[in-house]
């Protein structure tokens, strides 16, 4: 398991966890067992006392360094075909690691789709309660199995409140309105003050 570091050239964010599963060339002693005689005398060294050190590799030959070989497409047919045998009896060989990679990914995939579907019923149930608030708004809230006297009475208790709010409404309108008639007055005098100082001024150099 890894955690991306930022990357912008490739578009990777930071802090993304995935899980790899790595693969590479290497020697891998129980495939050279398999190898006829006469290809595996090509490949291991035997007659160097660490021939099955995993660093040791051919120095001369038809496969030369392999199989650290260089992968191109002037690539050796007797080369290509080793190394794909290798790469095939590796993945045959450890089955079940990829098999559980392929499973990891599968089940990620599950959980995200299992994710983005909360989310869009989140996002529905979000959208059906602002619906119903709105309605409410509209309509106002649905009528409740009450006794009709209890009904009066709470018809009246509403008229009180909403009289009372329409009155505290209109008391605000007023100050307003008050208020902007208080600054018309101000620049009104204050203008008004303007041309008499100028005036006198305009008398005094006269």
């Amino acid at each position: 398991e890894h955690t991306t570091i930022e990357n912008r050239v490739y578009g990777i964010r930071a802090g993304f966890t995935t899980k790899i599963t790595w693969v590479y060339a290497a020697r891998c002693g129980e495939w050279e067992k398999r190898l006829q005689p006469e290809v595996r005398d090509q490949v291991v060294n035997h007659r160097d006392p660490d021939f099955d050190h995993p660093s040791l590799l051919p120095e001369t030959g038809e496969f030369k360094h392999f199989p650290l070989v260089a992968t191109k497409l002037t690539m050796d047919p007797q080369q290509a075909n080793l190394l794909a045998n290798l790469g095939g009896w590796v993945v045959k060989n450890n089955a079940e690691i990829f098999q559980r990679a392929l499973r990891a990914k599968e089940d990620d995939a599950a959980d995200a789709a299992e994710k983005e579907d909360d989310e869009a019923d989140a996002a529905e149930k979000d959208d059906d309660e602002a619906d119903a608030a709105d309605k409410e708004k509209r309509d106002g809230p649905e009528e409740s199995e009450v006794p009709k006297g209890d009904l009066l009475q709470k018809d009246e208790t509403l008229r009180e409140e909403d009289e009372e709010a329409e009155a505290e409404a209109l008391h605000l309108q007023a100050q307003q309105q008050g208020a902007r008639l208080m600054r018309k007055a101000q620049r009104a005098v204050g203008k008004l003050g303007t041309q008499v100082v100028s005036a006198g001024g305009y008398m005094a150099a006269g």
